[in-house]
């Protein structure tokens, strides 16, 4: 489970360090904070596939892996310019846009890193009965 332990360390850098980018005082905070975000950005980004792929049967691998960009693309940049538009447009005004900015990664962030538990408790699951699964087939070739 490797994979998924990363992905969720760099969840931790990219929820926090999204929520604090656009609250920062000065400049050079807020591009520190950009290159934390970008640092969880990237473990994310990286393992994200390997952890989806470890139990998902080889013959929908391709698919599983087109549905996930396609939904993670699409989710993006529906959900997050959107949200940041209509917060600024009414809620905080023109003047509080850097808050309209910090919280749609707060709103999507929080029940990210509240499901981690579950979802490392049900991957960890599906990990098992794939791998069981697979040493089934193996010993029904043999």
């Amino acid at each position: 489970d490797t994979p998924l332990l990363i992905l969720m360390i760099g969840v931790f850098f990219l929820v926090p360090s999204g929520v604090a980018m656009p609250l920062m005082p000065s400049g050079e905070l807020a591009f520190v904070m950009i290159a934390i975000n970008t640092i969880g950005l990237a473990m994310i980004s990286a393992v994200g596939v390997t952890a989806l792929l470890n139990i998902v049967p080889s013959t929908m691998r391709g698919q599983i892996v087109a549905l996930y960009y396609m939904c993670m693309s699409i989710t993006g940049l529906v959900l997050g310019p959107t949200s940041v538009g209509l917060l600024s447009d009414y809620v905080f005004g023109a003047d509080g846009l850097r808050y309209a900015v910090a919280l749609p990664a707060l709103i999507f962030g929080i029940p990210v890193i509240l499901l981690m538990p579950t979802t490392r408790r049900l991957y960890l699951r599906e990990l098992a009965a794939f791998d069981a699964a697979e040493k089934a087939a193996e010993t029904s070739q043999a």
